[in-house]
């Protein structure tokens, strides 16, 4: 499943959903209120894919755009480390790192209804 918009909720139970470059343009507690939204919609063992840039791999003129994130909206490109604690704040356990292209990696994470 593709949608969802980042903040509007998510119909039904799904298998998996994919995020691409939306948790980035959230500040920390945004961010959790998107992947919660998302936990609720999948099923016992889901998969969430994430598709963002990593703060740790990008250059030092690319990290200008991160800067002025925070500045203007508090939002902010962010490390593998930090994805991963939003991701297990919200239920999920990261999985996978893989690299997409020369920016971007996917973050499988499986989350787990209790």
């Amino acid at each position: 499943e593709v949608g969802g918009g980042g903040r509007r909720p998510l119909p039904g139970e799904a298998d998996c959903r994919l995020r691409w470059r939306v948790i980035h343009e959230w500040d920390d507690h945004q961010a959790l209120d998107i992947l919660r939204s998302v936990a609720c919609s999948l099923r016992r063992g889901g998969d969430l894919f994430l598709i963002e840039n990593l703060r740790e791999k990008i250059s030092d003129e690319a990290s200008l755009l991160s800067l002025n994130m925070k500045l203007l909206t508090n939002s902010q490109e962010r490390s593998q480390a930090e994805y991963f604690k939003l991701l297990e704040t919200s239920g999920f356990q990261p999985e996978i790192l893989c690299k997409l292209n020369a920016l971007q990696y996917i973050i499988k994470a499986q989350y787990s209804k209790s």
